[in-house]
């Protein structure tokens, strides 16, 4: 039996019109015409539905009407859990899937009423959409997952987030200020998105950090990041300077996209001691980099147009498989190459 990806749209207040086709994967509840819902029925229909049992993940929809989303424990499969529903209350009836290991909330903040089930659950991936400050607390209650993302922070700190371990993290929107308390003994990845009053980033300890329209962030506090390697910046009003990389000494990829680039202190990049890759696209003429890579031939870079490695140009095939080794000595890829 084939199985789909395409989402089949379930209406809760209509259930014996509804039959869940074979080999269907996801299933979307929702309701149209905001009409009551007969749970009993729902019940009932769902459980006849064989096709049920290939079913791995449920949408909630914001016009549904339910107010516990129970109906993801009649899917004996399901692992993710995406909640819009804009009569959500609470989280009941998920702690009966025992399969759930991804969870997704973006509930209404007039509807929401507690989060207190969340730490029960045992998840590898949360994004939660932070309606109130009691949110936090289950959230620094959960069990240490592998993905994080949550919008919506309250605080200018973050170290109310308490003890919480995660090896990626998204951090979307807020109030945050600074980074500083964030606990980072298990964080491999952390992407910031749109945080408008994000100001450091110093004080915490991660790899790799991708960074998209965060324009008051304050570049120089990159160099107050332990063990930093891998660093995005993404729609970035204006980047007059490339001297803050100076600070960054384990860095090894630096990439600039999307972004208004008015820098032109090429030696920052140049006289880099750790820089192995370097990508900046829009802005950057062909013959910076050009020279960039004749002055430090240990240096890849390119600007999207064209690509150079150890001093040469190569093609973009060759430039994303150079990317990809990026964690590699560079002796190793040196000696490989000849």
């Amino acid at each position: 039996m084939s199985r789909t990806d395409e989402p089949y749209e379930f209406d809760e207040s209509k259930p014996e019109e509804y039959c869940i086709p074979p080999g269907t994967r996801r299933v979307w509840f929702g309701n149209p015409d905001r009409a009551p819902v007969d749970e009993q029925k729902l019940r009932d229909v769902i459980l006849a539905q064989r096709a049920r049992r290939s079913v791995d993940g449920i949408l909630i929809h914001w016009g549904s009407q339910l107010t516990r989303p129970w109906v993801a424990a009649l899917f004996p499969k399901v692992h993710q859990v995406v909640l819009y529903g804009g009569c959500l209350e609470d989280l009941g009836g998920l702690e009966q899937v025992p399969g759930l290991d991804d969870l997704q909330i973006d509930t209404g903040r007039s509807s929401r009423r507690s989060l207190a089930l969340l730490p029960a659950l045992r998840l590898k991936s949360l994004i939660l959409r932070i309606a109130k400050v009691r949110d936090v607390e289950f959230l620094a209650q959960c069990q240490p997952l592998e993905w994080l993302g949550f919008s919506g922070w309250p605080f200018p700190e973050v170290s109310a987030i308490g003890a919480l371990r995660a090896c990626g993290m998204s951090i979307r929107a807020g109030s945050a200020v600074a980074l500083a308390g964030l606990n980072c003994q298990r964080l491999g990845r952390l992407q910031l998105m749109g945080c408008p009053k994000l100001q450091r980033v110093a004080g915490i300890r991660v790899p790799y950090i991708m960074v998209s329209s965060c324009n008051h962030l304050e570049l120089e506090t990159f160099g107050e990041v332990e063990g930093l390697e891998t660093l995005w910046l993404m729609g970035r009003k204006d980047l007059p300077s490339f001297g803050f990389l100076r600070r960054c000494t384990s860095l090894e990829s630096f990439t600039v996209d999307n972004s208004r680039i008015t820098a032109t202190d090429w030696d920052s990049i140049i006289n880099h001691p750790s820089l192995r890759h370097v990508s900046i696209c829009r802005g950057v003429p062909d013959s910076a980099v050009e020279r960039m890579a004749s002055a430090n031939p240990r240096l890849g870079v390119t600007n999207g147009s064209v690509y150079f490695f150890r001093g040469e140009r190569v093609s973009t095939q060759d430039w994303f498989l150079l990317v990809r080794e990026r964690n590699r000595p560079m002796a190793d890829v040196e000696s490989e190459g000849g």
